[in-house]
């Protein structure tokens, strides 16, 4: 058996990705249909994270948690954003 690794497009926004390896996760689909709920789902996961964080290290807690706060903050909008181009393909697509 062999693994075959696709680099990341040059406008990849999965994290996931370090940018190097593609995570298949459709983010830069050609095709709205695709791209708009992966985007939704990467975002959305993101935030949990975000919500979620623990691993405080000591010495740095201010930081990280101004940088959470700008994290959640970005991701609330992205998700918001997603929810709607999501919610615009049902529309054309008749659904609702």
């Amino acid at each position: 058996m062999s693994n075959i690794c696709f680099s990341v497009t040059k406008d990849c926004v999965n994290s996931d990705s370090y940018g190097e390896i593609c995570v298949g996760c459709g983010c830069c689909s050609k095709d709205n249909n695709i791209r708009y709920p992966a985007r939704l789902k990467m975002y959305e996961e993101h935030l949990q994270e975000d919500l979620n964080f623990d691993r405080w290290m000591k010495g740095c807690i201010r930081l990280q948690k101004k940088n959470q706060e700008l994290n959640i903050t970005y991701n609330k909008r992205r998700v918001a954003i997603y929810k709607r181009l999501v919610a615009s393909l049902a529309t054309v697509k008749g659904e609702k």
